[in-house]
Formats: C-alpha cells, structure tokens, sequence
C-alpha cells in the first residue's frame, strides 16, 4: 500500500512540476512575443519617410538601425548595406583590447607604446584620434583580419563578414547596431568603453538637437571625405541610456548636411521611444 501511495505522490508532483515548466515556459512565449513587438515597425517606418519626404532626401544615400536595448526587438532600413566604416571601427577595435583586462590577459595599468590602457580608449573614443587608433589595429595584427575578429560582438554568421568588410572596412547597420547592443548588454567586459563615448562630441551628432536634454547618450561617429571621388560617410552609432534604453545607428553618404541628418533622426527615434506603449505584463 506504502508502495502504491509513493508511486501516486511521485507521480503527481511529476505531473505538476511538468505542468509548472510547461505554464512558465508559455509565459517566457508569451512575454518574448510581446516585447518583441515593441518597436512599431509600421509607426517607425512612416516616421522615416515623412522625414525623407520632407527634406527631399534620397532613401538610398541612407542606413539605419534603431533596437530596443531590452529586448533586441530592431527596425532596419537598408541594414545590409555596406557603407565606408570611417571611425566606426574604433568602437569594435576598443571592445578587444577592453576584453583583455576583463579577461584577465592585461592590467588596467598596461602600457602599449608607452601609453596606458585609459590612455589610448580616451583618445580613441572620446577624441577619435586616428594615429593611435591605427597604431593598435596593427599591434593586433593584419589590419583585415583583426577587423574579421569584430564579427563576434554580433550574432551574425561569418559569410555576411566578406571582402568589403574585411579588406575595406566596409559596415553595415545592422552590424553596428549588434555592436552597440552588446556593449550596452555586457559592461562589464568591456570596461570604460561606454564612458569614454559618453564624453564624445558634445553638441554635435546624437547630441545635435538634445543636448541640455539630460540624455545620456553613448556615441562614436565616422566621418570621412574621399578626394578621389568626392564622396562623404557621416555615420554615427550610439547607446540612448533613457528610461527604456535603445541603440540607434545611421550611416549616410551625404555632405555638409549629413550632421543635421543624423541629429534630426537622433531627435526622433528618442520621441518614438518615450511614446512608445510599454508591453502588457505577463499574467500570473
């Protein structure tokens, strides 16, 4: 009878922990599924083309990646675009040599070319200074092949990481925008890194049209005009630290106007993300 009684208890608490599983795991559904819709794709895309419209922009001199920071939940317009990086590349580079000290390889006090660590992410970052920045993409080795290592601060495969990534440092939105999203999630790997672009280019790009706004924003830009054909990259990414943070990156081969670009839209993804309705919260 004891028997009978153990095997019926066992297999009732069997039964209810199976139960439990199966209702939280349909909570984990339900709650992705939801915060997944976060970004309006439909809202966000007539706010761009009202944008475009109204500043006879040309859609295809543009890139951008905008993703909630939480979820991951992303709205690209030509994501996959590859645009010259310019500066870009510093954030990726950075990441690598911060990924030394919290892995223990380096001391936050290491000197390479008789500079300290805190040294050469400031100048880097914050001042973008494009001596020392090259200086250490050597120092990691062959240019093309250290810019193949970035590929694993995103979630993309490695055949998206082709020619004209490696070879030109050619980016696309999507990736930096995965860049920006895993420095936002993983701080801790990569010390100083936010911090230094959070002292980056007050008034101009992100900053544009907010500062004074008590934003925090996190953000490198790229810039670079090509004599030979007289083209202009103006790119920025960054790390908006708001209530319900987000990354955002926009890539652009446009001119003189390319910063009132990047601020305008800057200005407007962060009204789309204050409006945004919160996600309907998971049922008990």
């Amino acid at each position: 009878m004891r028997r009978i009684l153990a095997f019926i208890l066992t297999a009732a608490m069997l039964l209810a922990g199976g139960i439990m599983a199966r209702a939280e795991e349909g909570q984990e559904k339900a709650l992705s599924s939801m915060t997944a819709e976060r970004p309006d794709a439909d809202r966000i895309q007539a706010m761009f083309d009202a944008y475009i419209a109204e500043n006879d922009l040309q859609k295809e001199l543009i890139a951008v990646g905008y993703a909630d920071a939480e979820t991951g939940a992303a709205w690209y317009w030509n994501e996959d675009k590859q645009f010259y990086s310019a500066s870009l590349y510093k954030v990726p580079l950075m990441m690598m040599l911060a990924e030394k000290i919290s892995s223990g390889e380096l001391e936050a006090d290491s000197e390479i070319y008789g500079m300290t660590i805190p040294y050469i992410e400031s100048e880097v970052l914050t001042y973008s200074n494009n001596d020392i920045a090259y200086s250490m993409l050597q120092w990691f080795g062959e240019p093309s092949s250290v810019r193949l290592q970035f590929g694993r601060y995103t979630s993309l495969p490695e055949e998206y990481f082709d020619w004209g990534f490696s070879a030109y440092s050619n980016f696309t939105a999507r990736f930096m925008t995965e860049v920006m999203l895993t420095l936002f999630r993983d701080p801790d790997r990569f010390p100083d890194i936010a911090e230094c672009l959070k002292e980056a280019q007050p008034g101009h790009y992100f900053r544009r049209n907010l500062e004074g706004s008590g934003v925090e924003i996190a953000q490198k830009y790229g810039s670079y005009h090509d004599d030979m054909d007289g083209s202009d990259w103006n790119h920025t990414a960054g790390i908006f630290y708001t209530e319900h943070p987000f990354v955002l990156t926009v890539m652009t081969r446009y001119g003189g106007i390319s910063e009132i670009i990047l601020g305008d839209l800057a200005e407007r993804f962060l009204a789309y993300s204050e409006s945004a309705e919160e996600p309907p919260a998971a049922s008990p």
